[in-house]
Order: structure tokens, then C-alpha cells, then sequence
């Protein structure tokens, strides 16, 4: 089977890491795969063969790297790719937005199976103001009326089928965890991370996300002031990078924290597993309503690291449902006394981790997540 899959853009972040973890679990099942996308990133993730990228040339790509003229031309642009590079797909998965609205519109022109793959479900993105109500309405209509053309529909996470149904009256939604992919973790250098920070004799709190407002680091950082009460060692390393970097830079430092909040940057390529290994906690505080799948919490776990996350984050469900994380309403006493318990403790949770780290390393795998996926797949051809 030839698959295209399609997303508007590459960078280091979740939803197109899962995309490639599928790429080369159906690469290693026999299948073509290419990834298509219109803009890459100066911080995306290197592709190493057999998966092909698909993307647009130097000059253009340079052009894409103004956010105003990407969002303008971001359509068009998407549809020309899949159009020129389609003729052989048999099945096109796409991420949302303007990439489903290509995928599907090709899809009805050159007969192809369309799948539309939802990573996350935030219905209101935009600030407020009638302009951009009027815009969210008619974007909402037509949205709704081209995601309900797809042939196929998977998501991440069960609150994401919920409001599929609720929002666009979609029902047959296949959920599908991806994979966490083992070989990401192999071969772990905590020692770099500990050198380059300054770690050493330290308790580290990882916090591996975007720097948005709605990855909500500023639970973490006033957690922290409580944290340091009792374990004066205490370091929050806020890991990645985002809009929101100097806002909490600020904030950090507004509250006498600067000295214990550091600022890591992009763990590019595979280092991500060297701040796991170097980490006592790894926490998840977002907050947004119908966020996809925290997928740090079940990385966490794969390198026998306990997560704490807040009971908002979109794979909080999940974790609760299999008693395998420590679960916890977005309040910083609830969530400050929780870290605490557990690096006081931390031989009381092992079972809660070793139990987690097993069901990761069983359920979690890229055969269940590539063979889950064919089966969407398949399940298109059978009423031709």
C-alpha cells in the first residue's frame, strides 16, 4: 500500500513525531510511505531513510518562513503538493485545517481514500473580537462540511472521539495511542545533561512541552516556590522553546525562582532521552479543554520515570483509567504536595511505575500502533 501523509508543517513536536513513528512502522511492514509538508522548521527533526519528505524547494520554502504570507498561501500551496504528488497513493492521511481541506478536495479529484487523522480538538484558537468570530464561524461551517467527506477518521485520545461527535456529528472514529518508539530511548547519557547544567547532587523536575500558555508552565513555576521549601536541591527544567519563553523567563524571576527554573532549549534529534534519564519527575500541567495526548507522560514511563500531570492534560484519562501516574487537579498546593510526596517517597510508587513502564512497553508498540492503523486502512476498500 502507497501512503501520503499530509501536514502543514515539520517542526520537533508531537503530532509530526507521531506521524513519522507510523511512517517507519508501516516502512517496515512493506509499505511506501512519503510525508508531505509545506513548511519545515529551522528546529525539525532530522528523517533518516527510508522515509521520504516531501516539501517545497529553497527559494520557496524561505517564503514560507514569514508566518503572514504561510497562513495566506497555506492552502493552495497544499493542495498543488498533494495534487503533483498523489498519483500513486492509494490512501491519503492528513493532519487538520487547511492540510485536510487539500487532502480531501485531491482525494474527490483523483478518486483517493482520504483519512483525517486528529492530533488535538481546540475548538476556539483565536483572540477575541468580531472579526475573528466571523472568521471562526465560517471557518467552523466549511471546516465541518469537508472533514465530514473524509472517508476514514483516528484520533489519539477518547476525549478527542467525544468531541468529534459532539462538534462535527462524526461517530466512527477509530482510537489509536501511537507508539512510543524504543529506540528513541536507547542508550541514554544523563551525564551530558547533568555536565551542561549543572545537575549534579540535584533533584530535577523535567517539564518537557512548548513554552505556551497552554502547556500551563506556570503551574510548574509556582509549584516550584513550594517544592523548595522541603527540598531546597530542587531544579525545574523547562524543556523546549515558544512564544512564550521570556514571558517565563519573567515570571521565574519575578518570584525569586530564576536560579532554580533552567531554560533548556530544544532537545534536538534523539537527546530528548538523556534529560529523561537525568530526571527524578516529569510533569504535564496543561490545561487546554481538548488537548490530543500528552505523549511525554507515556515516554516518561517507558524510562522509568514517574509523571505527575495535571488532571486537564489530554492523556490524564488515560493514565487514571490504568492507575499508573499520579494524577492531580491544576492547584499548586495539590500539585506542589504531590511532588512532594513523591520525592519523599519515591519507593511507595515503583509498583505504579514498573505496572506503567509495562503496559508502555506491551500496548504501546509500533506493530499494535502500525497494524491498529492498516486496519483503517483496509476497512476503506471494503464497501467499493
Amino acid at each position: 500500500m502507497n501512503i501520503l501523509i499530509v501536514i502543514p508543517e515539520l517542526s520537533y513536536r508531537g503530532g509530526e513525531r507521531i506521524f513519522y513513528t507510523l511512517a517507519k512502522g508501516l516502512g517496515q511492514e512493506g509499505h511506501k510511505v512519503k510525508i508531505l509538508a509545506a513548511r519545515v522548521k529551522a528546529d525539525a527533526f532530522k528523517f533518516e531513510p527510508p522515509i521520504s519528505l516531501l516539501t517545497l524547494p529553497g527559494i520557496l520554502q524561505k517564503l514560507m518562513g514569514n508566518n503572514l504570507i504561510f497562513y495566506i498561501i497555506l492552502f493552495p500551496v497544499l493542495f498543488l503538493m498533494v495534487f503533483i504528488n498523489s498519483g500513486d497513493v492509494d490512501v491519503i492521511d492528513s493532519e487538520s485545517g487547511f492540510a485536510l481541506w487539500a487532502s480531501v478536495l485531491v482525494g474527490k479529484l483523483r478518486h483517493k481514500k482520504v483519512v483525517w487523522t486528529i492530533f488535538a480538538f481546540e475548538s476556539d484558537i483565536l483572540p477575541k473580537g468580531l472579526a475573528n468570530r466571523l472568521f471562526r464561524y465560517i471557518y467552523g461551517r466549511v471546516d465541518r462540511f469537508i472533514a465530514r467527506k473524509a472517508d476514514g477518521y483516528k484520533c489519539i485520545a477518547p476525549r478527542i472521539s467525544r468531541s468529534l461527535k459532539k462538534a462535527y456529528g462524526i461517530d466512527d472514529v477509530d482510537v489509536i495511542i501511537p507508539a512510543i518508539d524504543p529506540d528513541r530511548f536507547n542508550n541514554a547519557k544523563p551525564f551530558e545533561v547533568i555536565r551542561k547544567f549543572g545537575l549534579k547532587g540535584k533533584l530535577v523536575v523535567l517539564l518537557p512541552a512548548t513554552l505556551h500558555l497552554k502547556k500551563n508552565q506556570r503551574l510548574a513555576i509556582d509549584s516550584l516556590g513550594k517544592i523548595l521549601e522541603v527540598f531546597p536541591n530542587v531544579v525545574l527544567v523547562l524543556l523546549g522553546s515558544g512564544p512564550d519563553r521570556e514571558d517565563l523567563v519573567s515570571y521565574a524571576e519575578a518570584r525569586g525562582l530564576g536560579g532554580s527554573v533552567i531554560f533548556a532549549g530544544v532537545a534536538y534529534g534523539d537527546g530528548i532521552k538523556n534529560y529523561y534519564a537525568a530526571s527524578d519527575v516529569v510533569l504535564v500541567c496543561s490545561k487546554v479543554e481538548n488537548e490530543g495526548l500528552s505523549m511525554t507522560a507515556l515516554e516518561a514511563l517507558a524510562n522509568g520515570v514517574m509523571p505527575i500531570v495535571s488532571v486537564g492534560a489530554g492523556v490524564a484519562e488515560i493514565l487514571s483509567k490504568k492507575n499508573i501516574a499520579l494524577v492531580v487537579n491544576p492547584d499548586v498546593s495539590e500539585f506542589s504536595q504531590a511532588i512532594i510526596n513523591y520525592l519523599r517517597t519515591p519507593l511507595k510508587y515503583e509498583n505504579m511505575i514498573v505496572r506503567g513502564k509495562r503496559w508502555v512497553s506491551e500496548e504501546l508498540t509500533l506493530k499494535n500502533f502500525t497494524n491498529k492503523t492498516l486496519d483503517v486502512y483496509e476497512s476503506l476498500f471494503l464497501h467499493i
